[in-house]
């Protein structure tokens, strides 16, 4: 069952964008000559802009590049679990990465899930749209 639309979506993407950002403000700011944080940081920086863009075009992506946005947000999902998994540099993983972990997996997989019902959607639209005007 598809309980969203591309609008919210699209405002579900541009949230994401602003905490992946912030998420990232630690990874670069603190890095502490750590290169493995400051690349994280930057790479998640990337991926809100990413998301920006999902959030702008996604009704066009969806119809024509669906697999570009299930790669983006495919590409989020590693980098969460790659930043959650960082604690373990230094020590034990603490119970808050593993929330993380957990909730980066569920958000990415509604999102997969949800864009690619819209994506169908929209597709049917679009060829009952054109069957309707020949």
């Amino acid at each position: 069952m598809c309980r969203e639309t591309v609008n919210s979506l699209s405002g579900y993407f541009a949230i994401l964008s602003f905490l992946s950002g912030f998420i990232s403000i630690p990874f670069i700011v603190n890095s502490a000559g750590n290169f493995l944080f400051l690349i994280l940081g930057c790479i998640s920086v990337g991926v809100a802009i990413a998301f920006v863009y999902l959030s702008a075009y996604l009704h066009i992506l969806l119809l024509d590049s669906p697999k570009i946005v299930r790669a983006i947000i495919l590409a989020r999902i590693v980098l969460g679990i790659v930043m959650s998994l960082t604690p373990l540099i230094s020590g034990p993983l603490p119970p808050l990465s593993v929330v993380r972990i957990i909730i980066t997996i569920w958000v990415g997989w509604y999102l997969i899930k949800q864009c690619h019902l819209v994506s169908l959607k929209l597709k049917l639209q679009q060829r009952s749209h054109a069957g309707v005007r020949h």
